[in-house]
């Protein structure tokens, strides 16, 4: 049976006031609600509708609750730009979520999967019957190389194939929030009242501070510390044939691991030499001297010869030692 213009002036009056009582303009249909809004063979107003499934939204490979919040941030958009102008209802944003009482809905639209759809208000629907999607009247997550698709995706979907440009779509971010200076303000002076006692404190005061200080600057720095946070290198890789934990890679290239092992290595030399030049003369006896000078050399050599292996095992080049 067709429906008049009156009807359709009432579902589409009746769209608008159920718009206006959502809290982000998306109008949750339920079975009933879907038959009602959409039958006949021409509707006033078109459909964009969003196919959820609430007991799929903590399944974060779907993604679906970015895609429903997005989804929502649209729908309110749309609803503030064009509220009062004459494109008021002629644009509604719905969704229907899997349940037991919608699955003859899903059933209608031979839905496989979770999508977006536009409802074109030429299209003939009847109800109880199946419904007939074009491909391009349908927005899949697979349709996009990214996941998951962006608002901006859906904006442009919607300007396409409804003519309707809804325009920039401002997602709320925390700086917004009415209590952020607030938070921000408490959190700067926390700072800097725990700076002003760190300052003041004892230790600051202790040169054995600065100087653990200064010798983890120099370990990271010859560690290619720097190098592994710009370069996102790994701290360890897996061998592909047995399948072990590997630490150091042959080659070209050096892991996080092995670049703080080299460092360890540099920074035992020169802390060996430290011993042999500092310490060692403060010693009383000259036995105690020739102890740790000795020491403080064996130590530095046993790390330089590490240092020498693990370069010829990366580069084949071995050292030639001449006396």
């Amino acid at each position: 049976m067709p429906v008049s213009d009156k009807s359709i002036d009432e579902r589409a009056f009746e769209l608008s006031k159920l718009q206006l009582s959502s809290t982000d303009g998306v109008i949750e249909l339920s079975s009933a609600q879907f038959d009602k809004f959409t039958s006949g063979r021409r509707r006033s107003y078109q459909l964009v509708v969003f196919l959820n499934a609430r007991h799929l939204q903590d399944k974060p490979q779907l993604h679906l609750r970015e895609l429903r919040e997005d989804y929502g941030f649209m729908a309110k958009a749309h609803r503030d730009r064009f509220k009062g102008s004459e494109s008021e209802g002629k644009l509604f944003f719905t969704e229907i979520n899997f349940e037991k009482s919608t699955q003859d809905v899903f059933r209608r639209l031979n839905a496989q999967s979770l999508f977006i759809f536009r409802l074109p208000a030429t299209l003939n629907v009847s109800p109880g019957e199946n419904i007939k999607l074009k491909d391009q009247d349908m927005l899949k997550p697979e349709t996009f190389a990214k996941s998951p698709i962006e608002v901006n995706d859906m904006v442009s979907f919607v300007r396409e194939k409804t003519g309707i440009d809804i325009g920039k779509v401002d997602k709320p971010t925390i700086f917004q929030a009415w209590w952020f200076p607030f938070v921000a303000l408490s959190f700067l002076s926390s700072i800097l009242y725990i700076a002003y006692k760190v300052f003041y404190a004892d230790f600051m005061k202790n040169m054995v501070f600065y100087a653990l200080a200064t010798l983890f600057v120099y370990w990271f720095s010859v560690s290619g510390g720097m190098h592994n946070i710009i370069r996102g290198m790994p701290m360890v890789t897996i061998d592909p044939n047995s399948k072990a934990p590997r630490y150091f890679m042959p080659g070209q290239g050096q892991l996080g691991t092995e670049g703080f092992v080299m460092g360890s290595l540099y920074t035992s030399v020169g802390l060996a030499f430290a011993l042999v030049v500092y310490i060692a003369p403060k010693a009383k006896s000259a036995s105690t001297q020739r102890i740790i000078a000795y020491f403080g050399l064996f130590t530095a050599f046993i790390c330089v010869q590490q240092v020498i292996g693990v370069y010829t095992w990366k580069t084949g080049y071995h050292w030639r030692k001449y006396i």
